[in-house]
């Protein structure tokens, strides 16, 4: 018979109790920065936005990153988006989301990302704000994580989306569903997903939702094989 454990934390980016950031409001600043820390690899080094990960694909924008990881990345102004931008009812898709949204807006363009690309003392790598907690009340594991959203006019967005390859962590998370139902603001936007997995053995699929929330200061970046080792470690204690 397995052994339950109380919920253990392991000082990921968040705790599944943490407050949910509020809807945002017409009256809030424009986000126009990401104000954050790379926990994966160490030194100094760069950190950048760019517009696909592919090796030729094009930098928006670049950041120190200060010995301890801490960097303040600007997002890119429209100008700088300007080739970049694809109809909004597919913007997940800039993610690694599979299906359609549907945007209340027509004619809405947008711009969305979850990746940062890093590179410390000399080691480059993908890096995603992505948090995992244990809980018990049936046994399964919680997550949060975030993605910048940008649409050139307010719109709703709704719809179901196969969000597995956001992830892209087969061995830990085997497939990920995504409700997204939300209005975004002209400009830039934080899409908040929330959810969690079916069980506690690897691998299992998850579900969550999307919404878009406030401005999230001080997010916590890591690479996917990090991730996914906390997942794992997580997974483990329930014995």
């Amino acid at each position: 018979m397995k052994k339950l454990i109380p919920l253990l934390p392991l000082g990921l980016l968040f705790t599944a109790c943490q407050t949910t950031p509020p809807a945002p409001q017409p009256t809030d600043p424009a986000i126009v920065q990401i104000t954050g820390k790379v926990s994966s690899g160490t030194g100094t080094g760069t950190i950048e936005l760019r517009d696909g990960v592919s090796a030729g694909a094009a930098t928006l924008s670049s950041a120190s990153i200060a010995a301890d990881g801490s960097f303040t990345l600007p997002l890119p102004t429209p100008d700088k988006l300007a080739g970049s931008l694809v109809s909004a009812d597919t913007v997940l898709g800039q993610l690694g989301c599979e299906g359609t949204l549907t945007s209340g807006t027509p004619g809405t363009r947008a711009f969305g990302f979850a990746e940062l690309q890093a590179t410390r003392s000399g080691a480059t790598m993908q890096v995603m704000t992505l948090s995992t907690d244990l809980n018990l009340l049936p046994p399964h594991l919680a997550f949060t994580g975030h993605a910048w959203v940008y649409t050139d006019q307010a719109t709703t967005l709704k719809g179901e989306l196969d969000c597995t390859k956001l992830i892209n962590s087969p061995d830990t998370i085997s497939r990920l569903t995504v409700s997204v139902d939300t209005r975004t603001r002209a400009g830039w936007n934080v899409l908040k997903l929330s959810g969690r997995t079916s069980g506690v053995s690897l691998p299992t699929s998850a579900s969550a939702s999307a919404s878009v929330v406030q401005d999230v200061p001080g997010s916590n970046w890591r690479t996917v094989n990090d991730i996914a080792r906390g997942i794992t470690t997580l997974s483990a204690q329930v014995k």
